[in-house]
């Protein structure tokens, strides 16, 4: 058993809590024609573990959704080409992002959430949530509001 403990406090020290905010260019008000439907979706990325980026970008360009909120993403990791993970998911498909980070990984990047828009966005505000008894990483949501033609649509 001691030889798990130093391991087990090596990884909490690699862990920190990170309130990194990256915003994308905001507009002032919105305008337009309100289009008939808005397409919203959710992906956990699992930090590419999974599958590749390549495969979810794919899968993310298939689907056409006007907003797509990311779980589990890595920013500005020390590793190559697809380091910033929100980056190389969003601009390919021609979306602007926001990103929260929850945890700092020890200076190798941070990881956290995101939200892609090709909708012009009005406002971001990141929301603190409640940390659950033995959670191991804090919890964040993004909270924006989007522009939908002239109609700001909130969506968290």
């Amino acid at each position: 058993m001691p030889r798990i403990a130093p391991l087990l406090f090596a990884v909490c020290l690699s862990c920190i809590p990170d309130k990194t905010l990256i915003l994308p260019t905001m507009v002032e008000r919105c305008e337009g024609e309100v289009p008939p439907s808005l397409r919203v979706a959710s992906y956990n990325v699992e930090s590419g573990s999974e599958t590749s980026l390549a495969r979810v970008r794919e899968v993310i360009g298939g689907i056409s959704a006007d907003v797509v909120a990311l779980q589990e993403v890595n920013v500005d990791l020390k590793k190559g080409g697809e380091a910033d993970q929100v980056t190389t998911l969003a601009q390919p498909l021609g979306y602007q992002s926001i990103y929260a980070a929850t945890l700092s990984r020890g200076g190798i990047g941070t990881y956290g959430i995101a939200l892609l828009s090709r909708l012009p966005v009005m406002s971001v505000r990141r929301i603190e949530l409640p940390d659950a008894i033995g959670s191991a990483e804090p919890r964040v949501a993004i909270d924006a509001i989007v522009c939908v033609g002239k109609m700001p649509i909130r969506i968290i």
